[in-house]
This record gives structure tokens, sequence and C-alpha cells, in this order.
């Protein structure tokens, strides 16, 4: 197994020891996706705790069964942290609130540009 994973839907890799989900343009994130992303997140990380960052920025929307799947436990298996990076401001400050009333089990925040999540995930690593 190797440190990267692409389909049709999403690419997968680790650099510098952060993983990165990165949907690709237009992909339209539905359960079935959202659970490929999450196992393959798990085989990637070959058992160890990694800082993730979901850069899904093309993204051309979530369907409510993705969301949901989302927000369950299992999904966060072998993360230290997650960053998601999406284009919409009023998205972001609405998934920030969603992620402090739904106690997200590791540290989640959402971010518009990619560098400053890149530069938050640093101090869980």
């Amino acid at each position: 197994m190797s440190e990267y994973y692409g389909d049709k839907n999403f690419e997968m890799y680790l650099s510098k020891g952060i993983m990165y989900s990165v949907p690709k343009a237009g992909c339209i994130i539905t359960k079935d996706v959202s659970e490929a992303m999450i196992l393959e997140r798990i085989k990637i990380s070959k058992e160890v705790s990694y800082t993730v960052i979901l850069d899904s920025r093309l993204v051309k929307y979530w369907t409510m069964d993705s969301r949901n799947n989302n927000m369950k436990a299992n999904a966060y298996v072998l993360v230290k942290c997650a960053a998601i990076v999406i284009k919409s401001k009023a998205v972001k400050v609405m998934w920030n609130y969603a992620i402090r009333l739904f106690a997200v089990p590791v540290p989640s925040k959402v971010f518009n540009e990619l560098e400053q999540a890149q530069v938050w995930v640093e101090k869980y690593k």
C-alpha cells in the first residue's frame, strides 16, 4: 500500500506529516464517497494518527447523508486534528459553529485558505 490514493472522486496523500484529502473539481460528496474517503484515509495511515486537511474548495456540494456520516466518531479514527478548507466565508462560519455545537472528538476548524489550515494543523503534529 502506498501513501497515495486517487480515484474519479478524490485524491489522498501524505506530505510532511499531514494527510491531505482533496475531492476532485465538481465532485458531489455522497455518503458512499464520504465513506470511501474515510476508509482510504485509515488504510494510508497504517495505524498512525495524522493531522488531516480536507481541501474541499472544488466540491460541487455535500449531500445530507454524507454530512451526517461525517459527524460519526468513526470518521475521526487515527485523526489528531481536522482542518477543512472551503470557498464560502458564510459556510465557514456555519461549519465552525456546528463543530462546536456537535462536540467533534478532535480539534477541528474550517478555513477559506489552505495556507491558514496548514499553519493551524502544525501545532497538532
